[in-house]
């Protein structure tokens, strides 16, 4: 048996389903893996590094397992993060235009000194110049 040898925490992490199937073996204190475990667990670690849920994860493990091509579901699943990614990407570049923006506005202005009407007037001015809109 070839093997490997893999840190326990790496399957108490995980949910039962993945880990039913690893067989190990212990040795001189150390858990001994077969090549196939140790290939199981490489896979998941590439399928999380590509964003998928360990239940996620499961599920292609079992169409796999009975022998049905899991690669619509991993093309399926994929898709939500993407889009939710790209979202999140979109408004990140408006924050960072908005904040570029302002501070270049701010450049231009000198320090004000709170008046009991206003808190900081560069904050305060951007609503004034069309920036306030999330």
């Amino acid at each position: 048996m070839g093997g490997g040898v893999l840190p326990t925490q790496h399957l108490t992490r995980s949910p039962p389903s993945l880990w039913l199937f690893i067989t190990s073996l212990y040795r001189n204190g150390y858990k001994l893996f077969a090549d196939s475990d140790v290939a199981r667990v490489r896979f998941v670690r590439q399928a999380q590094s590509l964003g998928y849920t360990l239940k996620e994860i499961a599920q292609v493990f079992e169409e796999s397992l009975r022998g049905k091509s899991p690669c619509p579901r991993v093309r399926e699943i994929i898709k939500r993060p993407i889009k939710e990614n790209q979202d999140k990407l979109d408004t990140l570049v408006q924050l960072q235009t908005r904040m570029e923006q302002a501070l270049a506005q701010w450049s231009k202005m000198s320090d004000g000194v709170p008046d009991g009407n206003t808190v900081c007037h560069l904050i305060e001015s951007i609503a004034h110049h069309g920036y306030d809109s999330k």
